[in-house]
């Protein structure tokens, strides 16, 4: 009798510990899941790395192309001999001056320019290392905003028509948007624009601009965006 009492009072000092301090948790098991069913497995030891954001584009042209470093470093013209516009013509007989107001037929068309019978390669660079060699030419359209702003610059800062320091200042420069991406040296249209109504080739980025002057109380005859604003500044 004495036995079983002190027995029962053992079992009832047993509970109370247990309830006293608690069932120890029990440990949940290990997820084997490889990922097949739709569970997310999370490495909280080695968490995946954030992208880093670089909104600068390092490699955009004047004209949005890509690679302007890669193209300025491997131009092969710089140092070679002037071949004469006649020499390109051989190949580009459709830039050949005629009565167009055009770049070529400006300068190889007139006797008295000083750039007489090397006109194209004013703009272009000298041929000598050219011959069919990409490289060995420039293309104004693949080159950095800057080079093609000192390129026009030579003539046409001399005829007080462009400000290279009011150009860089102005937004159009801010945007990345160079005299090629409106011009075309060999463009048969007055101030050889791409497209020959200067508003529709202002329309190409400010539609809603060129859509307001037509239909508001700017829509007057004759009414170019020009008229108002300056693009070079």
């Amino acid at each position: 009798m004495e036995i079983r009492k002190n027995f029962v009072v053992m079992c009832f000092a047993v509970l109370a510990v247990i309830l006293l301090t608690g069932c120890p948790p029990a440990e949940e098991p290990a997820d084997t899941d490889n990922g097949e069913n739709g569970t997310i497995i999370e490495d909280t030891e080695n968490p995946p790395e954030e992208p880093v954001d670089d909104p600068v584009d390092r490699t955009t042209t004047s004209n949005g192309q890509s690679g302007e470093e890669d193209y300025m470093a491997a131009y092969i013209g710089g140092d070679a001999d002037p071949t004469g516009s006649q020499m390109c013509q051989g190949c580009h007989s459709d830039k050949a001056p005629g009565d167009a107001w055009t770049h070529t037929a400006l300068l190889d068309g007139d006797e008295s320019s000083e750039y007489y019978g090397t006109g194209c390669e004013q703009c272009h660079g000298p041929g000598g290392n050219h011959n069919g060699n990409a490289l060995g030419i420039l293309n104004p359209e693949k080159m950095p905003i800057d080079d093609v702003v000192v390129n026009c610059s030579q003539c046409h800062t001399s005829n007080g028509a462009f400000s290279v320091d009011a150009f860089r200042a102005s937004i159009h420069y801010g945007e990345g948007i160079s005299c090629v991406m409106c011009h075309n040296g060999h463009s048969e249209y007055e101030y050889f624009l791409h497209n020959e109504v200067s508003t529709n080739l202002c329309g190409n980025c400010h539609n809603d601009n060129v859509i307001a002057l037509a239909e508001g109380t700017h829509g007057l005859p004759d009414l170019i965006c020009v008229d108002c604003h300056n693009p070079h500044e």
